[in-house]
């Protein structure tokens, strides 16, 4: 794992800084970790670039999301929206082979969770954001030997093989993830949710794999705004479905920090994406086992402020309550569109 001096000597060599930045100490190296290490290079307060490494999950599990992620760039450099913009953050091209860590350009703007405003901005949030996503899942698929070495298939999202959970998320006793695999395990309507997203799943269109409203980046601008999709260590050729059920269900637990009804703001999303010719449906079975696994990143959040402690965890908490209540309604309508009228 590279150090902050490690990170800022590489910064030096290539270029995004200089050694008077550093001197004058106007370089300042930020944590954003989640799932992965992350770090933000600031200059004189404003961010640089970003820079990824592997965190404990991917090295328990034996995955590559800094592999993974840079092989997606390098796919979908070129994607640009309707007004000839980029939709994906560029590779820092003096560090874009870099093996242990994945450099990006910072962008200007802000997360779509950070954002405020009044209805009708929101709604045009949604839209752009639906757009996006359209013209990811239309990006051609590679032909073949068009990228030689590892696939460029998405990988399975989790929940879908509920009998082989990775190696990370085990020992979740004593901790809010544990009412997320208890109930999940538990459910014979959620696993047979799971089996049937599966049973369905496709992998013919670029995905994101993981399009929450955490990784989507706004830059308000006029006419629209301009959306940047971040964190792509899951993209790949996937079921676009997927992606549209994941913006649905974060439209549904971002709604309340905005004081605005989630069903407009669903439709401006689905809007925005239909006119973008997006080829993605979601049906219930893949809502239920998407807000199943939002129900287990709401845990790690709930984790993390509690200081990470694990013992006597009482009654879940409520976020974690509805998340999992609305996957089992998406079973429950599953199950009833199978009984024979």
């Amino acid at each position: 794992m590279l150090t902050a001096p490690e990170l800022v000597g590489r910064a030096v060599r290539a270029g995004l800084v200089t050694a008077d930045d550093v001197l004058s100490g106007a370089v300042t190296v930020v944590d954003e970790s989640r799932s992965n290490t992350v770090a933000r290079l600031d200059v004189a307060g404003r961010p640089a670039a970003y820079v990824k490494q592997r965190g404990v999950a991917a090295q328990m599990d034996g995955t590559d999301p800094v592999g993974d992620e840079r092989r997606a760039l390098l796919a979908l450099r070129g994607l640009t929206g309707s007004a000839g913009r980029p939709l994906v953050p560029a590779l820092v091209a003096s560090l874009a082979l870099d093996v242990d860590s994945l450099w990006v350009q910072a962008v200007d703007g802000a997360v779509l969770t950070g954002h405020r405003g009044a209805v009708p901005d929101l709604a045009r949030l949604c839209r752009a954001w639906g757009s996006a996503t359209a013209a990811l899942h239309r990006w051609p698929a590679p032909t073949a030997g068009e990228h030689p070495g590892p696939t460029l298939r998405a990988p399975l999202p989790w929940a879908l093989d509920p009998d082989a959970i990775p190696p990370s998320m085990s020992g979740s006793e004593g901790t809010p993830f544990a009412a997320v695999l208890d109930t999940f395990l538990g459910d014979p309507a959620l696993r047979r949710a799971a089996a049937e997203a599966r049973r369905l799943w496709t992998a013919g269109a670029w995905v994101h794999g993981d399009l929450t409203a955490s990784n989507v980046l706004v830059a308000r601008s006029s006419p629209d705004p301009h959306v940047v999709l971040l964190d792509l260590e899951a993209a790949g050729l996937g079921d676009p479905g997927w992606d549209v059920a994941t913006a649905i269900d974060s439209i549904g637990w971002l709604a309340p920090s905005w004081s605005a009804p989630p069903e407009p703001l669903v439709e401006h999303f689905l809007d925005g994406y239909r006119d973008g010719d997006g080829p993605g449906r979601a049906h219930a079975a893949l809502q239920a086992v998407r807000a199943v696994m939002t129900a287990w990143q709401v845990a790690g959040q709930v984790h993390r402020e509690r200081g990470g402690a694990r013992g006597t965890v009482g009654a879940p908490d409520p976020r974690i309550t509805r998340l999992l209540d609305a996957a089992q309604r998406y079973a429950a309508e599953l199950d009833r569109e199978a009984v024979p009228a």
